[in-house]
């Protein structure tokens, strides 16, 4: 997946994964096809890359993994929107599997679908297995819509994706600002020296206050770089 972190990939890249993607047909179609998808959203072609993982979909058996990787590559690609109508269109494959529901739970926070994110708890303590806790609002502010996080974020990635390549890592929590007034960071990893990084995440801000999202304005959402190092020194 790594070159839909890149805004502009190699095209000798591009073409090695595409003759990648011929000889594997001989040997695994559904992963040709997965592989034919994920070139096609490296070359902006989302309505291709729905007909290719269609494709894969009818012609394997691990419909679950299909469905997961495709939502992953499609919120990594900054397609947030595609992944969640993904998700909603096939709970079957992945409702019930505490695995998946994980998984996905990330994939939600990492496109800012929050509120969706959090949901996603009551269907593992059905399930008796450990939630996330992703942050979210118990009652989402007046005058604000999910969709206004999810705005933010996308815009936010495909920013950072231009200025450099795009975050591999992320890390959403919340804080308590002001009493009764939470705010979820969204935090993204990248890599170099901590000034490149410091001068990157101010281009990164000021194109995003250029924005006016209400979200970022009213203090829901902020959002902030971290070296790489961060989350190794998490893990």
């Amino acid at each position: 997946m790594d070159l839909i972190h890149v805004a502009s990939p190699s095209q000798l890249r591009l073409a090695k994964l595409k003759r990648d993607a011929a000889s594997l047909a001989k040997a695994n179609h559904c992963e040709s096809l997965e592989l034919r998808a994920h070139i096609a959203l490296v070359e902006g072609n989302l309505e291709e890359a729905d007909r290719l993982y269609s494709l894969a979909l009818a012609s394997t058996d691990d419909l679950t993994g299909t469905i997961v990787r495709y939502a992953m590559t499609l919120v990594v690609g900054g397609h947030c929107y595609r992944a969640k109508e993904i998700l909603d269109a096939h709970p079957q494959f992945y409702r019930g599997q505490p695995a998946a529901v994980h998984v996905i739970q990330q994939l939600l926070t990492c496109g800012g679908w929050f509120s969706s994110a959090a949901d996603l708890d009551v269907e593992l303590l059905r399930m008796r297995q450990e939630t996330l806790d992703c942050p979210g609002f118990n009652e989402i502010p007046d005058g604000i819509q999910p969709t206004d996080f999810v705005d933010a974020v996308q815009f936010a990635r495909r920013e950072l994706k231009q200025i450099c390549d795009l975050a591999r890592a992320f890390r959403v929590t919340g804080v308590d600002v002001e009493k009764d007034q939470p705010t979820i960071l969204y935090e993204m990893a990248v890599s170099g020296d901590y000034d490149e990084i410091a001068a990157i995440e101010w281009e990164l801000l000021t194109k995003i206050n250029e924005q006016s999202f209400e979200v970022v304005q009213r203090g829901l959402l902020s959002f902030a770089l971290m070296h790489t190092d961060a989350i190794k020194d998490a893990d």
